[in-house]
């Protein structure tokens, strides 16, 4: 009996993290990737500005 017990809390687990994670995920990864992308554009604008100044 006990072992159903943790078996049942195994799988309604993964069912809820199943759910949660892959929207936890994508939403963690897409704010990442707009940091990152805005992190890129600011760095790459800087470097255009450095490479000018030394030209």
């Amino acid at each position: 009996m006990f072992y159903l017990l943790i078996a049942a809390a195994i799988v309604v687990a993964s069912i809820v993290g199943g759910l949660a994670l892959p929207a936890a995920m994508t939403w963690w990864i897409s704010r990442g990737m707009t940091a990152a992308a805005t992190r890129a554009l600011a760095e790459d604008s800087m470097n255009d500005e450095l490479v000018d100044k030394a030209a």
